[in-house]
This record gives C-alpha cells, structure tokens and sequence, in this order.
C-alpha cells in the first residue's frame, strides 16, 4: 500500500508509514479540514486510517469492533458533519470519535438487491447519494445500484436504472459526483462504460458518450474523465 504527499512540485513516498503493510490497496481517502480519512484493503480485509500531514492513526482495530463486515474500504466521504465509509460488505458512519454501522439498513432498503460493495458516497449539501455493485476492480456477477440518505433513512433508487444496466451479467456504480444540482454517476456494465444524471426526479442516460470505454471511474465538478479499454473498432 502507497502513500505520498505533493507539495506542488514534490513527492514525498510516505508507503513506510502506513500501518500494518499488507500485499492491499488504498482506494480512497477524504480530508475534513483537519486530517485526511484514508481506507482500502483486499476484499475482506480492510484498512482505516487518520493522516494529518506527519502522524499516521490507525483505526482498523476500532471500526473492525464496531462492524461485523467490515471489509476492503472503497469509499470515504465528508459532510462537514460525519465521514460515511463504504467497502465491500459494509457502510459506517464515523464522528470523528465512534462508528455506527448502517450495513443492515443499507441491505434492507436494497431488500432486491445483494450490494456486495459500496464504491461511491457523496453530498450535495442536504444529502447523501450512494452507490456500488461489484467491487471496483472486480467483475462478477453483481448488479449496480444506488440511494439516497438523509436523516429520514435510506431511499432505493435502483430501479430508475436503465434495464441494460441493472440485467446485466456485471454492473457497478463506482463514481458519484454533485455539479451544480445534478448528480453525475459513472460505472460500467457489462464491460461497457455508463455515465448518468440524476436530478432528484429524472435519471438521464448519456453512457453514449463513454460507449468506447470499458469503464468511468471518475467524475469530477469540472469535467467527466472516463478510463478504459478502448475495443479494436474504436
């Protein structure tokens, strides 16, 4: 597991301080002002951690209490308020001092649905859209998916997805970004990039514009970046 820190014109390799060095991966990582939350791992093996700039605290030891399933984190988010925390297996709530495990109510708003892996979590300012699938950089044969959660609870909107998509042998939400009052989520199915708008009340789909790449793994509030496999005719 890597990490370094840029200053703008250099890098500084920080991997040796990362806790308990596994053959893993660090997904994602979020900053609250103070501190960035950082997480990955190995399918059921998961890694958390608070870095500040120079001083690393681990706390897998603390979430792994908290949350049965806690397993690979693959996405960290802040809303000013409290991190929520995505993975394989699980989601969490974290306060900067104790965690909430929210699995349970994820699974049964998805009562249809086998999550497996939670890959996005973002906030607009009001509320919190979530989204996963098969694990990122994992093609099996689960089905994307995607909420919404507020402090009423959890809201299924999986079955706005277009049928192409949530059939499919493979699909995954990996990417969830607010611009300007629009969700843009971006993902793939099967084998094919998928790239849709959501406004609260439309699902838009635009995946036509990424049909040459095999996946969208990004998406920003400046300009959509899609990485993929581009096929021999493309």
């Amino acid at each position: 597991m890597s990490l370094g820190t840029f200053n703008g014109s250099v890098f500084t390799d920080l991997s040796c301080l990362v806790p308990d060095q596994q053959d893993a991966i660090l997904y994602t990582n979020a900053w609250n002002g103070q501190y960035w939350l950082v997480g990955g791992g190995y399918v059921d093996f998961g890694v958390l951690f608070t870095f500040n700039g120079s001083t690393i605290v681990d706390l897998t030891a603390r979430i792994v209490k908290a949350v049965s399933n806690f397993g690979s984190v693959q996405a960290i988010a802040w809303n000013g308020d409290y991190w929520l925390i995505g993975g394989i297996g699980f989601l969490a709530k974290y306060d900067g001092h104790s965690f909430v495990d929210l699995t349970q109510q994820l699974g049964h708003a998805l009562s249809t649905y086998d999550f497996n892996s939670v890959n996005a979590i973002a906030w607009n300012g009001h509320s919190w859209l979530i989204g996963g699938g098969s694990a990122i950089a994992q093609i099996d044969p689960r089905h994307a998916w995607f909420v919404a959660y507020t402090s009423n609870g959890f809201i299924d909107l999986s079955s706005t997805l277009p049928s192409y998509i949530s059939n499919a042998y493979a699909s995954s939400i990996l990417t969830i970004s607010a611009v300007n009052g629009v969700w843009f989520l971006g993902g793939y199915s099967s084998n094919k990039g998928i790239l849709l708008a959501y406004d609260e009340r439309i699902l838009t789909d635009y995946s036509h514009l990424v049909s040459d790449f095999t996946y969208v793994d990004w998406v920003s509030s400046l300009q959509v970046h899609a990485y993929g496999r581009v096929d021999s005719n493309g």
